[in-house]
């Protein structure tokens, strides 16, 4: 017996009924419109569907991120222009003046240096997993001088089992010291950093990662420009209709931002919508984010209730995320469960933080 989506009760001949076009799902033509006439509007005007107002938000979600994508894009190459022009006029004034006006070199702020995470890095861990953070430090500083070596450090963090990561301008002055001086207490590795991820929506048949690939860089070459970058990293199904098909792509940075203005991409013949997949971690113990639950001291809370309990036990009937509880600003929606994504004014604003300081070393 199929039941009702809005009033669960049984759908039959006595009760007009209609499904939506998107998800499939059947509702009681009097739950959803007050237009009796809805089914013969359906059958008499060809093309005409009709979705349930769930699909209806979620389209409307899906088009807004797609225009925020495309407004940021366009802002930046605003910004390119501007700036390009102003070299051209500065050079336009010296030649005018005889070569008198010289044009001074951009000098980088320190606040730029810390932003910039286009540098490489290293991970600099002890061979005994035990080893506190604090003697890591301490050797390293004993043979490795910073300031008297102008390593012109970008970022420095820690990582699992007493370790550090260092991102600087140079590291091969920091690989020759550790190799040279601490070899035998501790390993050094080179790391290339985290590359942007996209999602590309809309396939028509499942596709091996290894034809996806090649099939996207070869009908999409002017927006995927560095083909070696380029990886498929899943493909799966999507919820609403599970005979069309999504990936996860991991790309550079330069074909991130180029396949983002673009807002689509072909597969084979079929135009696939492109969003923006970049997001971080969270914890399935305490629900923050940027870390796992492995590694995770906090308190265990609830991803629907935020009580403390785990998700198996919960019998709330009603939502509170426990993210956006903690933030200062009391005028956001609260009454949803921690992953949906869409509602969630924390999840947002974390996304945020994970570019600014985690996007791509490379």
């Amino acid at each position: 017996m199929v039941n009702c989506t809005a009033c669960s009760s049984a759908i039959n001949k006595k009760k007009p009924s209609v499904s939506c076009d998107a998800c499939k799902k059947p509702y009681h033509i009097i739950c959803v419109t007050e237009t009796e006439n809805l089914l013969e509007l359906l059958r008499n005007i060809p093309g005409l569907s009709w979705k349930c107002m769930s699909c209806i938000k979620s389209c409307i979600t899906l088009n807004s991120e797609e225009l925020i994508n495309l407004l940021d894009n366009r802002i930046k190459n605003a910004v390119a222009s501007l700036e390009s022009q102003i070299v051209t006029m500065k050079s336009d004034m010296a030649n005018n003046s005889g070569g008198s006006l010289p044009i001074q070199p951009k000098v980088k702020k320190y606040s730029d240096v810390l932003k910039d995470k286009s540098q490489p890095a290293v991970i600099i861990r002890p061979r005994k997993n035990d080893q506190p953070l604090v003697q890591t430090k301490s050797d390293i500083l004993r043979h490795l001088n910073p300031t008297s070596e102008n390593l012109q450090l970008t970022k420095v963090k820690t990582v699992k089992d007493g370790g550090l990561l260092i991102a600087c301008h140079d590291n091969s002055k920091v690989k020759q010291i550790i190799e040279g001086e601490l070899a035998d207490t501790y390993e050094i590795k080179e790391v290339s950093g985290i590359h942007p991820r996209l999602r590309v929506v809309g396939m028509a048949e499942n596709l091996s990662e290894n034809n996806l690939r090649s099939n996207i860089l070869s009908t999409n070459s002017k927006i995927f420009q560095n083909g070696s970058e380029f990886k498929v990293v899943k493909i799966f199904p999507t919820k609403k209709n599970p005979n069309i098909w999504q990936s996860i792509v991991q790309v550079n940075k330069s074909d991130y931002e180029r396949a983002l203005q673009s807002g689509n991409v072909f597969v084979g013949l079929t135009s696939c919508s492109v969003y923006d997949a970049v997001e971080p971690h969270r914890c399935f113990k305490c629900n923050e984010f940027n870390h796992t639950s492995r590694s995770c001291r906090k308190t265990l809370s609830c991803p629907i209730c935020s009580e403390a309990h785990e998700l198996k036990e919960c019998k709330s009937k009603s939502k509170k995320c426990s993210n956006c509880v903690k933030l200062p600003n009391k005028d956001i929606d609260i009454d949803h469960a921690v992953w949906e994504k869409h509602k969630c004014t924390a999840y947002v604003e974390s996304c945020k933080k994970f570019r600014i300081s985690n996007f791509n070393f490379k």
